[in-house]
């Protein structure tokens, strides 16, 4: 099969602020970023498939840590939060599933036809049917190097491959591991995907159909693509603003010098080696550094990039730290102490901010980044805030407390940052770029091939965007 360059995805909005939007961001607002950048998905002569925001449920209201199997919870302190789904076209002839991307776990799943109500009622589109598709293929348990899990191992199930995962928020996904092709580009693939014949918590009450595990494994999609030829091992991440739109691109994108993208090494985490982990040597706020020792930075599951954690979290005495900080710059700002948005959980939150919060710099100190290699990566204070939905101008913090257990980057601390995960033959690096993921997204889509597949927009789930 001829090599594919590139393959990206774009983020669409489905839902928009409870307050008023903003004026569109402009190129000039980054202007180490020349125009070409909105285009640069074409550029490549790669294809395009549509990814989209979906408003529902949220794995993990109260978990903190990382689960064994690689999927790591989210907070739930605020109930108005999205995720991202891609959405993937599998079998022959193809039908489409909203899968959740997640750089935190492996494993790719869909329902299963025979899945009955075994899975979740509110699901985007009809479960993949087996018998229906010309190109499925059965895994067997015995002599069959397909049935290949990760970790945990596949079991057998009436001569067939099965799998199972059990997350922390206590939920869980289980079925049978199948072969079948997917579709991008005029090309399909051959994908080994879990089937499943069992949901439960949260996975069975979200309304995506299930996830596209991106971690660091030969089961996961990104890495069964470039075993398979078509893409480079590599992929990179840009979510937007709190409106929620972005890119997803897989293979090797040639990244426009003007975004001067900083690399830091990915660094091994015996214990857990499917995270994207790196080495962290400290935080500041503006010109303040976090009071922590740098030996709270290694502790636990170290740090971990992901994309399937909403927020931030950090250890105890950052934390302490941080909170610290910015508690006295919002009392210097004239800001005051705010409820937050759901009494179930203690939100730190204020009222006074500005109702755009691109004003927020005058208000809070930027957030810095110490790297391996001196790399210092200043973030904006919407990288470590949300907007507050039920107060205007009200910001609550969006980093956590996570005691000694390590350090969780989420994607709150990444909007406008386009993140390269490569794990090519002598580079295993994390790329970190400043962009316009909104318009990168807004550039892909007007620039989709008509070729490309399509689908509507589902219905929509009252639950405003990530903010």
């Amino acid at each position: 099969m001829e090599r594919v360059n590139i393959f990206v995805v774009y983020l669409v909005p489905l839902l928009q602020s409870c307050w008023s939007e903003p004026s569109p961001l402009t190129l000039s607002m980054f202007p180490r970023i020349s125009e070409k950048l909105v285009g640069f998905g074409n550029s490549s002569g790669g294809y395009m498939i549509p990814l989209q925001m979906r408003h529902g449920h949220v794995r993990g209201h109260t978990s903190r840590g990382l689960a064994v199997n690689g999927t790591i919870p989210l907070h739930g302190a605020v109930k108005d939060l999205g995720y991202f789904y891609a959405e993937l076209n599998l079998g022959t002839p193809p039908k489409t599933f909203g899968v959740i991307v997640d750089t935190g776990s492996t494993m790719t799943a869909v329902p299963c036809s025979y899945c009955s109500t075994r899975c979740g009622p509110n699901k985007l589109n009809e479960p993949f049917s087996p018998q229906a598709s010309s190109t499925f293929e059965k895994i067997g348990c015995q002599n069959d190097e397909r049935c290949s899990c990760g970790t945990p191992r596949c079991q057998c199930d009436k001569k067939q491959c099965s799998y199972s995962r059990s997350y922390v928020e206590s939920s869980s996904s289980a079925g049978h591991l199948i072969s079948d092709v997917m579709h991008f580009g005029g090309n399909a693939v051959r994908v080994n995907f879990g089937c499943e014949t069992q949901e439960t918590g949260e996975i069975y009450r979200q309304a995506a159909d299930g996830i596209m595990g991106l971690g660091v494994s030969e089961v996961s999609i990104p890495f069964q693509l470039a075993k398979s030829g078509a893409i480079e091992p590599m992929f990179s991440l840009c979510f937007g603003d709190v409106y929620g739109e972005g890119a997803l691109l897989l293979g090797d994108v040639a990244i426009p010098p003007e975004m001067r993208m900083r690399h830091v090494p990915l660094v091994s985490n015996p214990r857990h080696p499917h995270y994207y982990n790196i080495n962290l040597h400290g935080m500041s706020l503006g010109d303040e550094r976090l009071n922590s020792p740098a030996s709270a930075w290694v502790n636990g599951y170290g740090v971990v990039v992901d994309s399937g954690t909403t927020f931030t979290y950090i250890p105890s005495q950052a934390y302490n730290s941080f909170r610290s900080i910015l508690d006295s710059r919002a009392k210097s700002s004239g800001m005051e102490p705010l409820d937050g948005p759901d009494p179930k959980y203690k939100d730190v939150c204020w009222s006074g901010g500005p109702v755009d919060p691109r004003d927020l710099r005058q208000f809070f100190p930027p957030l810095v980044l110490h790297l391996d290699g001196g790399v210092d990566f200043e973030l904006e204070p919407m990288n470590y805030l949300f907007i507050h939905m039920s107060h205007r101008g009200g910001y609550c913090l969006g980093i956590f407390d996570n005691g000694q257990a390590g350090t969780l980057l989420g994607g709150v601390s990444f909007r406008n940052v386009l993140v390269q995960y490569d794990h090519r033959e002598g580079k295993k690096q994390l790329g970190l770029a400043h962009a316009p993921c909104r318009l990168i997204g807004q550039g892909v889509s007007a620039r989709m091939p008509t070729a490309c597949p399509t689908a509507a927009a589902p219905a929509l789930l009252l639950r405003p965007p990530l903010g």
